[in-house]
């Protein structure tokens, strides 16, 4: 007597399974998965769409119970599982002649691979991906793949990484990818995607910042910040006197135009995660020099 309400989607569905009805068991488990999804309930969601495969014919119903359940299994962090359900949904892609789903699929499979740590893979399959979706005009595609592919060069997923070590990863490609994908952001109005590469725009800066600061102390020359410190001097006067004092405002600026962007969505997970990080750039320098001049005072003090 009307659309069903969320609650009662999943036991529509498992009515409509047991009743042989194949088109109202796939409207309402596809339904029913995606409200679990929302709910960040994978388990639920892998339940729905094992209840209705079994029963959806229909190509693009397939394609939505097979995507519900890739997204559950990502959630779960099960990527073995989602490159062997990833093999039929690009043959799905395959046989519908589809090429926006033949380059969802694609990331999809790149994700997956991120995951298990087969980052080069990742990478690889990301960048063609980028290539495909560049010759095509495709710039959401285009998008998602210059994201996928700095996650799989930082070694991390988006906003989860603070402070990269530049001898582990990519820093240059990865600023490339995030750079390009801010501009495809802001010209089509996405504003999650932009907020997300500023953020990790800002890492990258925190990345480069981080080896200047190893370098500076291999060379033996950390000793000189630490006597100011000891003398009276805080890191936030010592800062704007650095050769990297433009990469750090730079950080900061990035980070805190990131958690705007957040704020402005109501994304409380990328407004935390931008609030670390800026936290973070702006508390370990001065923990790093405050904790070296408490060690020169205590060599000092020892000595006499």
């Amino acid at each position: 007597g009307g659309p069903p309400r969320g609650g009662s989607l999943p036991i529509l569905a498992r009515h409509a399974v047991a009743a042989g009805d194949a088109e109202r068991a796939a409207r309402y488990s596809i339904a029913a998965a995606q409200a679990a999804l929302e709910a960040r309930a994978p388990e639920e969601a892998l339940r729905l769409v094992d209840l209705a495969l079994p029963a959806a014919a229909s190509p693009p119903d397939r394609v939505a119970l097979l995507g519900a359940r890739d997204r559950a299994l990502e959630m779960v962090r099960r990527p073995a599982e989602r490159l062997e359900g990833l093999a039929e949904l690009a043959a799905l892609a395959d046989a519908l002649a589809d090429p926006g789903l033949e380059l969802d699929v694609m990331l999809r499979r790149a994700a997956a691979l991120r995951v298990a740590d087969d980052e080069d893979r990742a990478a690889a399959l990301a960048r063609r991906v980028r290539e495909l979706a560049a010759e095509r005009g495709n710039r959401h595609a285009e998008l998602a793949a210059c994201l996928e592919l700095a996650q799989a060069l930082l070694r991390a997923t988006l906003g989860e990484s603070y402070s990269p070590t530049a001898s582990e990863v990519d820093l240059d490609g990865a600023e490339e990818a995030l750079e390009r994908a801010a501009a495809l952001a802001e010209d089509i109005g996405e504003e999650r995607s932009l907020a997300a590469a500023l953020r990790e725009l800002g890492v990258v800066a925190v990345g480069r910042l981080r080896a200047w600061w190893v370098d500076f102390v291999l060379t033996g020359h950390g000793h000189e910040l630490q006597a100011r410190v000891a003398a009276g001097e805080t890191a936030d006067e010592i800062m704007p006197t650095l050769p990297v004092a433009p990469l750090y405002d730079k950080a900061v600026n990035l980070f805190q135009r990131a958690l705007e962007l957040f704020h402005h969505l109501g994304d409380r997970r990328g407004a935390m995660s931008s609030l670390i990080a800026m936290a973070y750039i702006t508390w370990v320098p001065d923990m790093h020099l405050t904790m070296s001049a408490r060690r020169i005072e205590e060599v000092r003090r020892l000595a006499t």
